[in-house]
C-alpha cells in the first residue's frame, strides 16, 4: 500500500477554528501533540531547488537539517536530523539520518566549518547524485505543529501554524530578515485514497487543496521572488 500525503492551506485567521474542530473529532498523537519544528534548508547559490518548485510540481528536491523543540523552547529529543526528499513525477523518496549536533548552538553555528563540512559530507554520502552541487544553508523555517490521528482510518493529521522564516544572508540573527506567512498548512498522511470523514467539517472552513512548499513560499517572501 502507498502512504499518501495530501496538503491543504488556509488563512491563518481561521486556524483557531480548525484546531478546535480537530480536537473534537480526532485523537491527539500519543507521543507529540504539539511542538516547534525548525528546519534549515540547503540550496545552491542560485537557488536551484527553489526554482524547481517555481517551474512545476514534477521535479522537487529538498535538503534540510531539522530539529524539534517543545512549546517552551526545550529540546524534544537530542540532536537533529538530516533529511533529503526528492520527487520526480509520481516517484518519491526520502532519506533521513540522525546527527549528534548541539541544537542549542543552531541555527547560527551551522555556518561553522567544523559543523558545515561534516553536514556536506553526510549529504554526499546519503545522496551521491547531489555531490555536484555546492549546497549551503539558505533559509531557516520554523513553525508550530499540532499532531492528531483519525480514529477510523488511523490517518496522521498535522496542523502547521505560525510559519516564519529567516534568511541566511543575515546568518539567522534574531529578527533580521524575518518573515511570517499568512497561511497555515494541514497535512494528511495515510493509506486511504479518500480523506477521513472527520475532516469534512474542516474542509468547509475556507480550506483548499494545495501542493504547498514551506521552503519555496518562505524563499519567495524573503527574497521578493516573483515568477
Amino acid at each position: 500500500m502507498v502512504d499518501r500525503e495530501t496538503k491543504f492551506t488556509h488563512s491563518s485567521y481561521v486556524t483557531p477554528g480548525i484546531l478546535r474542530c480537530l480536537q473534537l473529532v480526532c485523537q491527539p498523537d500519543d507521543k507529540y501533540q504539539k511542538n516547534v519544528i525548525n528546519s534549515i534548508y540547503f540550496d545552491t547559490h542560485d537557488y536551484r531547488f527553489a526554482m524547481e518548485k517555481a517551474a512545476s510540481d514534477y521535479l522537487k528536491t529538498k535538503v534540510r537539517l531539522r530539529w524539534y523543540q517543545d512549546p517552551s523552547g526545550a529540546e524534544c529529543e537530542a540532536g537533529c536530523f538530516l533529511e533529503i526528499k526528492q520527487k520526480i513525477g509520481s516517484m518519491r523518496k526520502k532519506k533521513r539520518i540522525h546527527l549528534e549536533l548541539d541544537t542549542n548552538r543552531l541555527p547560527g553555528a551551522v555556518f561553522d566549518t567544523g559543523i558545515l563540512s561534516p553536514i556536506r559530507k553526510t549529504i554526499r554520502a546519503l545522496e551521491p547524485e547531489l555531490s555536484i552541487y555546492d549546497l549551503t544553508p539558505q533559509v531557516l523555517v520554523s513553525y508550530t505543529r499540532y499532531r492528531f490521528v483519525d480514529p477510523v482510518t488511523a490517518s496522521r493529521i498535522a496542523l502547521d501554524t505560525e510559519i516564519k522564516a529567516k534568511s541566511s544572508r543575515s546568518r539567522f540573527r534574531r529578527h533580521a530578515g524575518e518573515v511570517w506567512l499568512k497561511q497555515s498548512v494541514l497535512e494528511v498522511k495515510g493509506f486511504h485514497q479518500e480523506l477521513p470523514r472527520s475532516l469534512r467539517a474542516v474542509l468547509g472552513m475556507q480550506v483548499k487543496k494545495d501542493s504547498f512548499s514551506k521552503y519555496y513560499e518562505c524563499f519567495r517572501r524573503l527574497y521578493n521572488y516573483h515568477q
